[in-house]
């Protein structure tokens, strides 16, 4: 399940809650209004204006206001005597928020006037990205974010749950990236943030975990070393390389798990990650080796280093299946369990060799043979037999398997089955059948949500031969998808003869309401912060009515830069709760880098002069005089790859990194100089961020 996901199926089960604890309350003889106002702020006491903010009882009387420029407002409703919550959403244009934050708050009376003022506990998480043997900043580097949601105080009240929203960002040039939280979620949750490194640096991506913020500014070190390699040779016992087996190395949260693979003489080179990592060698099938095989192991190793493998030898174990009067069954299917032992590797401790398992047919001689490594350890799990003419999921018989095998001994098993070809599961003595299980052909439900139903019910009985009635067991989710879904029962006899059975369970969605939200959209920005965007979502109930829609993010709301995901959700009077999402994306329109550096990459400029970085923002974009756009700029080397010799321009170099507006021209500038790290001639590359997540192409130019 998704962060995203999951925030819903606890919005739901919360909401449901608090509906049942609470819906019994004595109605009131004369429902009188009533004012909830007050103040919408963040920690350091800026207000949050347009934020969306719902106050409902569920039973008819709700109100919903924006949020003023001081962060005021007044929600005016009548007091039916339910109790009512509090939602709120949107305004992304107070410090410290990003568009997609909401709360819920529990159940509380309004018997009279109430003032609240409810301050959001902004927080910062910044993390700081470095790469490589040295630690350097890695810039470029793209994090994907949880939602780290949970209960948290607001000023006068108290939130169910409080979520920042969704936020990914990419690494500046000091190689950090920060993000928007809120104090506050659950102690002992922890989320994943993932961090994909820039293309063509040779590092791989990792994960971390992010818990509850328990501060205003948290930081969060990720450090992308080098990865180092395993390199050697697999051979077999006897000596010879065994080719085609796949390896791979895996960080502790198997993020990232790069292969590698043994060529024709046996060798191979493994990419391996930070330390501790996971490695498993994939043996499949190699030559004379057993099918479906593994060697693993956990180990540490921050170096290059050989790991040269010689497996076990190979045993054959043959089984042999005959029939109660001593005669061999062709055609039987004998399934033996997985075999285990160790295999120590100089300098790597043990590593576990795993054996594969298939269902194998006996032959005409009712033999089955099983290639193993000798040594090998079945761990007291039996094997099993399916008799022929058997396809049920349920084994005949089960034998002992063989704990150890040596070429001296394969373990070979000669198993005489108890009961004739002419008797099926079901039949002989009642202390070897199992209990006859008595199942519904299929289930059919209507679905009360998107996510499916958890109220099916089905009956299930089983009666044994010689102990009556036995209890069913079966396999079924918490939740039934909608689709079908197939359920495994199973019951057993004191004997230990178990029966196991199945039938589906189709969930249905012909009642759910039919919900219409805009399809996936970008618009341009049109102001410095964002842009407001206005959509339409409607929904109608299974009779055609027209139902009301609830969507996080407010129609005419102003946007954020980036991308913003709108969460609206519809149900009717019987119960039908339906949910859709859509995103919307905020980003400048703008020229491109303009003259006089070519966008080609062609441009050279002599070492110590001014280099004139100009561009205009087009389209809706083109008003905004203030945006707030960054330059970043990095050596790619001594080489000059540019052919045009551009004019010298002795312009006033700009410090920092934030370029200008210039009235005269319309446009952005940025004289870059030897003050802004041009110290060297060679090749450099500057991209242009506009804080909105859309990635730019770096421009090239030269220096001589």
């Amino acid at each position: 399940m998704t962060g995203s996901s999951a925030l819903r199926t606890l919005v739901t089960a919360l909401a449901a809650t608090l509906t049942v604890a609470l819906h019994p309350v004595a109605a009131v003889a004369d429902p009188a209004p009533r004012v909830l106002s007050g103040t919408l702020t963040v920690r350091t006491g800026e207000p949050v204006p347009d934020a969306s903010l719902s106050l409902s009882d569920g039973h008819g009387s709700s109100a919903t206001v924006h949020t003023g420029p001081d962060g005021a407002y007044s929600l005016s409703v009548t007091d039916t005597g339910a109790p009512f919550t509090l939602t709120g959403g949107g305004g992304a244009t107070a410090p410290g928020l990003s568009t997609g934050w909401n709360f819920h708050t529990a159940g509380f009376a309004l018997p009279a006037d109430r003032t609240a003022r409810l301050v959001l506990p902004t927080a910062t998480l910044t993390v700081r990205v470095r790469g490589g043997s040295g630690h350097a900043p890695l810039p470029g580097a793209r994090l994907t974010m949880p939602e780290v949601y949970g209960p948290a105080d607001l000023g006068d009240m108290n939130a169910v749950y409080l979520t920042p929203g969704r936020a990914d960002g990419v690494t500046g040039a000091d190689g950090d990236a920060s993000f928007p939280e809120f104090r506050g979620g659950f102690a002992d949750h922890r989320w994943l943030a993932y961090v994909q490194p820039p293309a063509g640096s040779g590092l791989y991506q990792t994960a971390i975990e992010i818990g509850a913020m328990d501060a205003d500014v948290v930081y969060r070190d990720v450090w992308l070393p080098d990865p180092v390699h395993l390199t050697g040779t697999i051979r077999a016992a006897d000596g010879a390389p065994v080719p085609g087996v796949t390896l791979r190395s895996c960080d502790p949260l198997e993020v990232a798990c790069p292969t590698g693979t043994s060529g024709p003489d046996g060798r191979y080179s493994l990419p391996v990650l930070p330390p501790p990592y996971q490695f498993q060698l994939d043996i499949g099938g190699g030559v004379g080796m057993p099918p479906w095989s593994t060697i693993s192991g956990v180990h540490e190793q921050a170096a290059d280093a050989g790991m040269d493998i010689t497996l076990p030898p190979t045993v054959t174990t043959t089984v042999v299946v005959r029939d109660a009067a001593g005669a061999a069954l062709p055609g039987a299917g004998v399934y033996p369990p997985r075999t285990y032992r160790s295999m120590p590797v100089p300098g790597f401790g043990d590593l576990t060799v795993a054996t594969g398992h298939a269902l194998v047919s006996t032959s005409a001689a009712g033999s089955a043979a099983f290639p193993l490594f000798a040594g090998a350890s079945a761990q007291g799990v039996p094997g099993q037999v399916w008799l022929p003419g058997n396809h049920s999921p349920q084994p005949d018989v089960s034998f002992a398997f063989p704990d150890t095998q040596s070429p001296s001994d394969p373990g070979d098993v000669d198993f005489q089955a108890s009961r004739p070809l002419t008797v099926i599961v079901g039949a002989g003595p009642a202390a070897t059948r199992p209990p006859v299980l008595v199942l519904p052909t299929a289930v059919e439900v209507e679905a009360d949500s998107p996510l499916g139903t958890y109220q099916v019910g089905y009956p299930g009985t089983a009666m044994d031969a010689a102990d009556g009635a036995r209890p069913v067991t079966c396999d079924a989710p918490g939740t039934f998808p909608i689709g079908v879904t197939a359920v495994t029962c199973r019951s057993t006899d004191t004997a230990g003869n178990t029966v196991t059975g199945s039938f589906p369970v189709t969930v249905r969605d012909t009642l759910l309401p039919v919900l219409t939200v805009p399809a996936d959209v970008t618009v341009a920005a049109t102001q410095r912060t964002g842009a407001r965007f206005s959509y339409q979502a409607t929904a109608r109930d299974h009779h055609g009515n027209p139902l009301s829609v609830y969507c996080e993010t407010a129609s005419g709301t102003l946007f954020a830069l980036g991308s913003t995901p709108v969460y609206c959700e519809a149900g009717d009077s019987e119960g039908h709760v339906t949910w859709r999402t859509f995103t919307v994306t905020v980003a400048f329109a703008w020229s491109g880098v303009t003259q006089p550096v070519n966008p080609d990459g062609s441009s050279v400029f002599v070492l110590g002069t001014t280099v004139p970085v100009r561009f205009r923002l087009t389209g809706d974009s083109a008003p905004v005089t203030n945006a707030f756009v960054k330059i970043y700029l990095v050596r790619l080397g001594a080489a000059i790859t540019g052919t045009d010799d551009e004019l010298v321009y002795t312009d006033t170099p700009d410090s920092g990194k934030t370029f200008r507006y210039n009235p005269a021209t319309g446009g952005y500038e940025f004289n870059l100089n030897r003050a802004t790290t041009m110290s060297r001639t060679g090749t450099y590359e500057l991209t242009v961020d506009f804080g909105d997540g859309q990635p730019q192409a770096g421009v090239r130019f030269s220096l001589r």
